[in-house]
């Protein structure tokens, strides 16, 4: 077994490895890279190669602290744009129950990047995306149970409330349990008694989530 002081030393050289890809793509001209990077932007700027804006999109960033590497590397990235003014935007999707809960946690991703942000825009604050309502996700549930009909897919998609995730779980819960449909087959419609218990289940996206993944 290597010892922790070994891991922790790739962990170091793997996120130094993914940040010096990120910056052949965003450092600045020759003459504002500093020491260690001024080899790499000679043989770019040599090489005809000039700044490209990126966006990094990194989705349910509240699992982020379960790798210490993923942390150390979004912290260390940040840094380093706003030391070379990188033209990039991160964009990070984050489950807001968690998000709340950790606020105050500097080892979790809504610590970190509320901290990071806050310092360099004091009224920053997270965007909330609110949901989708009515029939935006009408065609997810009838690609999915093709024999529902309208008003069965309706009380699937009001049930989810305009969440897509919770939706989607409700639809993959509906799936693995055969006995809700007719002739216990997915691609026909619910049974009476299925729609009735789906109407009346109490739904919870991380408890259908633990359910699935059991």
């Amino acid at each position: 077994m290597d010892h922790p002081a070994h891991g922790a030393a790739r962990h170091r050289q793997a996120v130094d490895r993914l940040i010096d890809s990120f910056a052949d793509f965003l450092d600045a001209p020759v003459g504002m890279a500093d020491a260690r990077g001024l080899a790499r932007a000679v043989e770019r700027h040599a090489a005809g190669f000039r700044r490209v804006p990126a966006v990094l999109v990194i989705d349910d960033a509240q699992w982020a602290d379960r790798s210490p590497a993923i942390l150390q590397f979004v912290e260390r990235l940040l840094a380093r744009a706003a030391e070379r003014h990188w033209p990039l935007m991160v964009i990070a999707t984050h489950w807001q129950r968690e998000w709340h809960e950790r606020l105050g946690d500097p080892a979790a991703f809504a610590g970190l990047a509320t901290r990071w942000a806050t310092a360099r825009e004091a009224g920053w604050a997270p965007l909330a995306v609110r949901p989708q309502q009515g029939a935006a996700y009408d065609a997810l549930v009838q690609a999915a149970l093709p024999g529902l009909p309208p008003t069965q897919r309706a009380v699937l998609l009001d049930r989810a409330g305009g969440n897509p995730r919770l939706l989607e779980e409700i639809v993959q819960h509906a799936r693995i349990n055969e006995r809700l449909f007719v002739d216990r087959d997915p691609a026909r419609a619910l049974s009476d008694a299925g729609l009735a218990e789906l109407r009346d289940a109490r739904f919870d996206l991380h408890e259908l989530i633990a359910r699935r993944l059991a």
